[in-house]
């Protein structure tokens, strides 16, 4: 009798081991799906968040510029562009050259900077322009005009041209000259000549070098003016 209580008990304490070990088991798995499910709900909250702060990041908007086109090309006139666009977009804006038109001067992959002005040359231009420098360079002084930059005939002549009269008889005074002599230099279109006034209105220039100390004349474009400027 004694011996089948003690069996009794034995089986008692097996099942309760094993009961223990079951619901401890339990117990665990379920700690470990609470822990995951957190996990993923926070996971998510962050992918919301970034998707939430990725939409309310504003994009950067490109500045837009305006560039001429002119000559030998299908459809002429003002365009507008995206800053980094290049010269061969601006061709293909105006409908592309038209039968005599060429591009074997011009540098297509130029950027554009605003108000340039891109001048498209005939073939018969192009070859007169290569035997004759001179009168290349003088139409060029008339077609460039005002223009602060243009785009035009690289060889022999330059896409900014430089005054073709002798230096020493027609040399611009920084100090008294009017805007419209401020603009027959090279490079010096409206906006930079009223630069140039605005800047001596309030200091005179006392070296023709000052004239750097003006917003958009760096050392490349005074190198262009300086035998023809003087205070």
């Amino acid at each position: 009798m004694k011996s089948i209580k003690n069996w009794l008990t034995n089986i008692y304490l097996l099942y309760g081991v094993i009961l223990f070990l079951l619901l401890l088991n339990i117990g665990c798995g379920f700690l470990i799906f609470k822990k995951q499910t957190v996990k993923n709900v926070e996971t998510e909250d962050i992918l919301a968040v970034e998707e939430i702060e990725q939409e309310e990041e504003p994009q950067q908007e490109k500045n837009i510029l305006h560039v001429d086109i002119k000559g030998y090309v299908k459809n002429p006139g003002v365009y507008e562009v995206e800053e980094g666009a290049r010269i061969n977009d601006v061709i293909r804006l105006a409908g592309g050259l038209k039968k005599d038109g060429t591009t074997e001067n011009i540098n297509l992959s130029k950027k554009i900077i605003d108000e340039a002005m891109i001048v498209i040359s005939s073939k018969a231009d192009l070859k007169k322009a290569t035997s004759c420098p001179t009168e290349a360079t003088s139409k060029q002084n008339s077609t460039v005009e005002n223009n602060e930059t243009s785009f035009g005939v690289d060889t022999p002549s330059v896409t900014e041209v430089a005054p073709t009269t002798s230096p020493q008889n027609t040399k611009i005074s920084l100090n008294t000259a009017t805007k419209e002599e401020l603009m027959t230099l090279s490079g010096i279109g409206e906006k930079t000549a009223e630069k140039i006034i605005e800047y001596r209105t309030n200091e005179k220039f006392v070296t023709i070098e000052d004239i750097k100390k003006v917003s958009g004349i760096g050392d490349a474009l005074f190198e262009k003016i300086k035998d023809f400027i003087t205070i």
